[in-house]
């Protein structure tokens, strides 16, 4: 996990990843099929979009639309 956190930091990304080690059990669970897999995930741990965007992919676009929504 170590190695992990080295790489995202020299990459100089500042946004949470999850690493799963549960041999399999996370992705049936949730019905993930492919990775990369991109879930927004709001303060409180709530999912806000499932799958979402990756990372400069519309993801302003994606925050705004969702923001629009709540109100």
């Amino acid at each position: 996990m170590e190695i992990l956190s080295d790489f995202f930091r020299k990459k100089n990304w500042n946004w949470t990843f999850l690493f799963d080690d549960t041999q399999g059990e996370l992705p049936e669970k949730y019905g993930i099929n492919s990775f990369p897999l991109y879930i927004l995930i709001d303060p409180e741990g709530n999912f806000l979009q499932f799958p979402a965007p990756a990372p400069g992919e519309k993801l302003e676009k994606t925050f705004n639309q969702i923001l629009k929504h709540s109100r």
